[in-house]
């Protein structure tokens, strides 16, 4: 693991992409608890929707999404 020097202004957006509920809020309150900005996607037809509209520094993608 290692870490990363940053402004203490700078909060990495990160875009969660999950079919699971479950697992999209547990993303999300462990990244958002450690300072970061989260933005969820069900799908990757939302994760497209939400890359074309704003600027990620982060995707966690589940690989197993439904087509």
């Amino acid at each position: 693991m290692f870490e990363v020097d940053m402004d203490d202004n700078f909060a990495a957006r990160i875009l969660v992409v999950d079919g699971s509920e479950e697992r999209r809020g547990l993303f999300s309150s462990v990244l958002l608890a450690n300072g970061y900005e989260v933005m969820l996607a069900v799908d990757g037809n939302d994760a497209m929707n939400k890359l074309l509209r704003a600027d990620f520094d982060v995707v966690l993608l589940y690989a197993q999404l439904p087509a």
